[in-house]
């Protein structure tokens, strides 16, 4: 993903989650309300420590895999290797 990619995605996001909680207080539902933020929080939470770290999409920006793994994922495949060095990605 390129940052302009990034940037869309996470303001794509940012709309999914965020447009329906306004209009759900405004309408006076509170327990709702309440009950998409918390499942929000939650489901942030469990991207951010059960699925991003075993993740191969490795441009987006939620990714957390650590260097090292990524580095011996893309020794192994030389098409993905090569992109990502043409983009200035460097191996250790």
């Amino acid at each position: 993903m390129t940052k302009s990619e990034q940037i869309q995605f996470i303001i794509g996001i940012a709309l999914f989650i965020g447009i329906p909680i306004p209009f759900i207080l405004f309408g006076g539902q509170y327990l709702f309300a309440i009950i998409a933020i918390i499942g929000t929080i939650f489901w942030l939470l469990i991207l951010r420590f059960k699925i991003c770290p075993d993740c191969v999409n490795f441009s987006c920006p939620f990714n957390r895999v650590p260097k090292d793994v990524v580095d011996c994922f893309l020794k192994r495949n030389s098409i993905m290797k090569e992109a990502w060095e043409k983009s200035g990605y460097k191996i250790d």
